[in-house]
């Protein structure tokens, strides 16, 4: 047996989710037997598995439910399902991750515009330094952005994340959408350069 397109709210380990209803799929193949006789779904704080945070055991398949109490925003957990079929047959899954949103929980900012322009589409830049100090204790580092219209996001020079049209279908009038993406592997010892453009809109 096989487990496959492990999935945590419909994303390939995803950072920045919201957590008051996270969902976990996954597909089984390659199996002896033809249906789901027990499966067990564990997530840990730590990628070793020592510090459980939620487990859940059922006869058959199981769709987890992890109520929002037991996870924090901004961490980082550790996740994976064990299944076994009606002919014994068990198989183990690869360890899978996902981070929850902002670990404040809300912004604090302000929304910045530039003045309207029909012929131009704005470019918002800032240089902030980072010492070699800063870089070599540097463990995470995360960019979490929104805006009313579409948006592309550069640090020094390359596109943050794989994104296009964020921030994707939105209705303002109700609710906006923010997006968390990775830049450690981006940011550099000396002047860093964040660039976002804005679309026409």
């Amino acid at each position: 047996m096989k487990i496959t397109e492990l999935k945590c709210n419909y994303q390939d380990c995803p950072i920045g989710i919201s957590l008051d209803k996270v969902t976990f799929t996954w597909k089984c193949t390659d199996a002896k037997g033809k249906r789901t006789a027990r499966t067990k779904f564990v997530i840990a704080a730590d990628e070793s598995f020592d510090h459980i945070v939620h487990v859940e055991e059922k006869d058959g398949t199981l769709s987890p439910y992890v109520p929002e109490t037991e996870l924090l925003p901004g961490k980082t957990y550790f996740w994976k399902v064990e299944v076994t079929d009606d002919a014994n047959d068990t198989c183990k899954c690869e360890v899978k991750t996902f981070v929850g949103g902002h670990p404040d929980g809300r912004f604090w900012g302000k929304w910045i515009t530039p003045a309207f322009s029909k012929e131009l589409h704005p470019v918002f830049r800032k240089k902030f330094e980072l010492g070699s100090e800063q870089i070599s204790k540097l463990k995470k580092g995360r960019l979490y952005i929104c805006g009313l219209g579409l948006y592309e996001a550069y640090l020094n020079g390359q596109k943050i994340g794989d994104d296009y049209l964020a921030p994707y279908f939105t209705d303002y009038r109700y609710w906006v959408q923010y997006q968390t993406y990775d830049i450690k592997d981006l940011l550099k010892e000396g002047e860093n350069t964040i660039d976002v453009y804005l679309g026409n809109g």
